[in-house]
């Protein structure tokens, strides 16, 4: 009998052994009995439902569900072309337009109902609208053309085992598009900030432009480069905008207080401009790659190389072209300052972080009570 290992490949045995990936999903390709341990299986594709499932000992495991958590052996019931999947994947081939229509309707009958009838029914059936608009927003490129209808996604190659690299190409381009944005506004929030406080605190601007770019090119635009093209399937929740926008606050405003304040300090010792101006350039390069390496979190021998090499490359480019970017050489006073507000970056930004996140629970616990008292008004109504 084949055997499924936690890659996914087949080997002889007649028992496989499922557990989630570090990757992502393992895609359990048989139909077997958990003989012991205990899994969490996601069988969306099966039955429409997104939540999760604890399979325990003699419970049965269909082919095509996914093991989100746990680990167990389980003893192969039907592989090939007598798998659950297998043959569901048959019927969809071979089913009928007439046969497909009537589907249809059901499915828009359900869905168009789903309003009048979710304040008769319990909570756990709330995900009857989830299963009709799962069912049909996805269909097989050999199926019918009454699918095409109401489909939204089409597996070209007719499989429903690519669903989850398609899901973990989604994430991948959400998630990394979210981080690189993250290290775009950074910057963007910082000289807005800074702007405004030598305004109101009139003084002189601290960074040149071509000392802003040397930031910006090996803690910004090289890593985020390199970072959108790893793979990334962590699940996306919440609003976009604001997943990058909260990402980049702290760091943007650890970036505008320190530097602000560095040149405040400055003007105070009579420390000259220009050592002033190479001091927050340097400031800003900690920062910004205090943020980098929060953001290549969980770090690996790729993401390690990207941050190992763009502060290899900031260090030999200020040291190759030291004229060009406004790099000058520091006194005491300066280097005493610098090394002073290099300490204080990393709990100023600790700090404003864990600030950061206790304001969105915050927000999300007041929602979430506000959405219970709205229904509980709804139900009273009724």
């Amino acid at each position: 009998m084949p055997r499924l290992t936690p890659d996914c490949r087949y080997g002889l045995t007649e028992q496989q052994v499922l557990e989630r990936r570090e990757a992502g999903w393992c895609n359990t390709e048989v139909d077997a009995v958990v003989c012991f341990g205990e899994v969490r299986v996601n069988e969306s594709l099966l039955t429409g439902e997104s939540e999760e499932i604890l399979k325990k000992e003699g419970d049965f495991l269909l082919s095509g569900s996914f093991v989100t958590a746990g680990k167990c052996h389980a003893k192969l019931e039907k592989v090939g072309d007598e798998s659950y999947i297998s043959k569901l994947t048959l019927k969809a081939k071979t089913m009928r337009e007439g046969e497909q229509s009537e589907m249809i309707r059901s499915l828009d009958s359900v869905t168009a109902m789903v309003a009048a009838v979710i304040g008769m029914i319990p909570e756990g059936l709330y995900l009857l609208a989830t299963m009709a608009l799962t069912v049909s927003s996805i269909r097989l490129a050999s199926g019918s053309e009454a699918a095409m209808q109401v489909s939204q996604v089409v597996l070209l190659e007719s499989d429903f085992s690519r669903m989850p690299e398609v899901v973990a190409e989604g994430r991948r381009v959400v998630n990394n598009i979210q981080q690189s944005a993250s290290l775009f506004l950074v910057k963007n929030i910082f000289s807005f900030l800074l702007a405004l406080i030598s305004i109101g605190f009139v003084f002189k601007y601290p960074l040149e432009p071509s000392q802003i770019s040397l930031v910006a090119m090996f803690t910004i635009g090289i890593p985020g480069f390199f970072l959108s093209l790893q793979p990334n399937e962590k699940r996306i929740t919440g609003n976009f905008l604001a997943n990058v926008l909260l990402k980049a606050l702290p760091a943007g405003i650890t970036d505008a207080l320190l530097v602000a304040s560095l040149s405040y300090f400055g003007i105070v010792f009579q420390v000259g401009e220009a050592d002033i101006s190479t001091a927050a350039t340097m400031l800003l390069a900690i920062v910004g790659f205090m943020i980098l390496y929060q953001i290549c979190k969980p770090m690996n021998p790729v993401r390690g190389g990207i941050c190992a090499g763009c502060i290899v490359g900031i260090i030999g480019t200020s040291l190759l072209f030291p004229l060009l970017l406004g790099i000058n050489a520091m006194s005491q006073k300066c280097i005493m300052l610098l090394i002073l507000f290099s300490v204080a970056t990393e709990p100023v930004l600790r700090y404003l972080t864990r600030l950061n996140e206790g304001i969105q629970r915050l927000y999300k616990k007041r929602s979430k009570q506000k959405a219970m008292c709205n229904k509980s008004k709804k139900r009273n109504i009724r």
